[in-house]
């Protein structure tokens, strides 16, 4: 592994709150083809764990650049190609998902050292090996956001319009609300649904602990 590179050129820095497993899973998929797919990965990841669960991710501006044009070209040329790769992905994230929600219902305090290491094992290999994380995602969402954000300044500065950051703002917006989002608008209809029986609950907060936190005990 060749870091000098990171000493030379332009890097970007995420800080994440995570754990060494994931970040092990995380890597391997950085740094892979996802599928044996001819889309680029990264060459290199630096990641510096603090023990503490939090890590920063350290990667290449000239590989985000690089990862970013392959892929908008590719899918200019044939974009069933990465399409396809899409629907693969997600249907194997599924399983993960399925086996995800099976398992959390275990109560692993019955488990025996080696037992909860097996299972420890297969969880990463399943999530390593079967499903894989497309770690070309970041480079594009980088080199999309920067190539975008030059076009349009461009745009306005040749039409003579002075809002490129609204317009940036307004036209990058996502089409429909992520996960998180929508998982939050659910927890805050229980809440209100809660309140109405004339239960106490003070925040939004305090709901998501009396809802997760007696699985986890």
């Amino acid at each position: 592994m060749n870091i000098n590179r990171f000493f030379k050129e332009e890097t970007y820095a995420e800080h994440c709150d995570v754990y060494p497993a994931f970040v092990a899973m995380t890597g391997y998929g950085f740094t892979g083809r996802l599928y044996e797919a001819l889309l680029f990965s990264y060459s290199t990841c630096v990641v510096y764990c603090n023990g503490k669960g939090e890590v920063d991710w350290i990667t290449l501006v000239s590989e985000h650049d690089k990862i970013g044009k392959f892929i908008i070209n590719n899918y200019i040329k044939n974009n069933n190609y990465a399409l396809n790769l899409y629907k693969r992905w997600l249907k194997n994230f599924d399983q993960l998902l399925i086996y995800y929600y099976k398992e959390f219902k275990v109560d692993f305090k019955q488990f025996t050292d080696q037992e909860l290491l097996d299972w420890f094992k297969y969880f990463i290999n399943l999530y390593k090996d079967k499903v894989s994380m497309p770690g070309f995602i970041d480079g594009y969402t980088f080199y999309a956001d920067k190539r975008f954000d030059y076009l349009l300044k461009e745009f306005c500065r040749q039409n003579k319009l002075g809002n490129s950051a609204t317009l940036f703002s307004i036209l990058s917006a996502p089409v429909e609300p992520s996960f998180f989002v929508e998982e939050e608008e659910e927890i805050k209809n229980i809440l209100n649904k809660i309140k109405k029986k004339g239960y106490k609950i003070y925040s939004l907060k305090n709901l998501i602990q009396l809802l997760i936190m007696p699985k986890l005990m």
